[in-house]
């Protein structure tokens, strides 16, 4: 799997920089379904457990964006564009899947970053100790969002209105509603093992950081 989403990124990366740039852009459904699908294939999550997380992270990430693009209360004022795939509201279904991979893949990171550091966490209580993963996990999505912004804005994926920048409130509300999901993803009885999640983000964080220094 972890050989998979290597070779998918290196191939869009090339794509994007070397050749065809809207053409390769456009194929974003695909490679977010594919990482999807190994995702599910990388749990030992039970299937129930499982779905109920994906469903509850799409349809706040749905939710939280239309209110988002319609009314600028969330994140601030922006549109989606040329973002592959249909949408409802103006918002592209393939939003609703990056918001489940990212808290998913964050929240399994922290306590992969956690157990690495258990003799500094051994002496929380239960609730300390999930606090710091919360924390970490949701200021990982927003380094991840950080990392995005510029790439995505190049690709035409969203612009933002006004001067154009993307404001600090875009990236507290992105850490304030993760933190909101990453609660219910403590609280599930998710297995919290998985060592391609914590890959797959590092390979995102990457090639998000890589990629805007090229476009």
């Amino acid at each position: 799997m972890l050989s998979i989403a290597i070779l998918f990124h290196l191939v869009g990366f090339a794509g994007i920089v070397f050749f065809n740039k809207s053409f390769f852009a456009a194929t974003g459904l695909f490679h977010m379904a594919l990482m999807f699908g190994l995702l599910l294939l990388s749990t030992n999550s039970t299937a129930r457990n499982l779905w109920l997380f994906i469903a509850a992270c799409f349809i706040t990430g749905m939710l939280v964006e239309i209110v988002g693009v319609h009314t600028g209360w969330l994140f601030g004022n922006y549109q989606y564009e040329n973002m592959p795939g249909p949408s409802v509201y103006g918002v592209p279904l393939i939003i609703g899947l990056n918001w489940f991979i990212s808290i998913y893949c964050a929240g399994i990171s922290a306590h992969s970053i956690t157990s690495h550091f258990n003799k500094y966490f051994a002496g929380m209580n239960k609730a300390a100790a999930t606090a710091v993963r919360i924390f970490i996990a949701a200021s990982l999505t927003v380094l991840l969002d950080v990392l995005l912004e510029p790439v995505a804005i190049a690709l035409h994926w969203w612009r933002w209105l006004g001067d154009g920048k993307v404001p600090v409130y875009n990236y507290i509300c992105w850490w304030l509603i993760s933190a909101v999901l990453l609660i219910l993803f403590e609280q599930l009885k998710l297995s919290k093992e998985n060592k391609f999640a914590p890959a797959l983000l590092i390979i995102q964080l990457l090639f998000f950081f890589i990629l805007q220094l090229w476009i």
